[in-house]
């Protein structure tokens, strides 16, 4: 007998804990209709809806199953006739009708729209779009290539004692892209390339 009472007891704190939150989630979807009925008309309100609506379906997830809870505890008090069939149809209802306002005014209500001013394609960074600057390194003026390596000669010796073979005057550029290499002594580059390859390793093998 006691523990006939003491589960009676137990089931109706459930019915009431439930109760309380059904009635919290009721509330939450009624504004949330109430927002959409307002956002149909004045379109400013579009982006504030959105963020109401984003829980709508969590929300209704909540009410079925406080609603569930509600009903077993009912049944199991033999007080079924409390329980509000009507309830959750209506609750339904609103949740539709605000489902169907957010189709109308979109998503986010309003689009992105990029400034005039700013490109809507990034263009990559090439070599002619490189300033040629030049620094002095120990004594030494470097060149930085500003897209065409032809424009680029050494000044002076390489750190690995490297001489050049070609003549500034010998390698030179003319309107169709043809060079004339014809001072180039493969046979005086050899000892400077066999001293690189030692340098550098097997990274870089001299010519036999």
């Amino acid at each position: 007998m006691a523990e006939d009472e003491e589960r009676l007891r137990r089931i109706t704190r459930v019915l009431k804990l439930n109760t309380v939150k059904r009635a919290t989630v009721i509330a939450q979807i009624q504004s949330v209709y109430n927002m959409a009925v307002r956002a149909r008309t004045d379109h400013s309100l579009a982006s504030v809806y959105f963020f109401y609506v984003a829980d709508l379906d969590s929300l209704w997830h909540e009410l079925v199953s406080f609603d569930m809870t509600v009903l077993n505890c009912l049944f199991e008090l033999n007080r079924v006739d409390e329980y509000s069939p009507a309830l959750r149809s209506s609750m339904r209802e609103l949740v539709d009708v605000s489902k169907t306002v957010l189709a109308q005014i979109g998503p986010m209500g309003t689009e992105f729209t990029a400034p005039s001013n700013v490109s809507s394609k990034a263009h990559p960074t090439t070599c002619e779009s490189i300033p040629s600057t030049s620094t002095t390194v120990s004594g030494q003026r470097t060149v930085v290539p500003s897209g065409r390596f032809s424009n680029v000669l050494s000044s002076s010796t390489s750190v690995f004692g490297i001489t050049p073979a070609v003549s500034r005057t010998t390698v030179k550029q003319s309107s169709n892209r043809e060079y004339n290499m014809s001072d180039c002594n493969l046979l005086y580059l050899r000892l400077p390339l066999t001293r690189l390859g030692f340098a550098l390793g097997p990274v870089v093998m001299s010519p036999m």
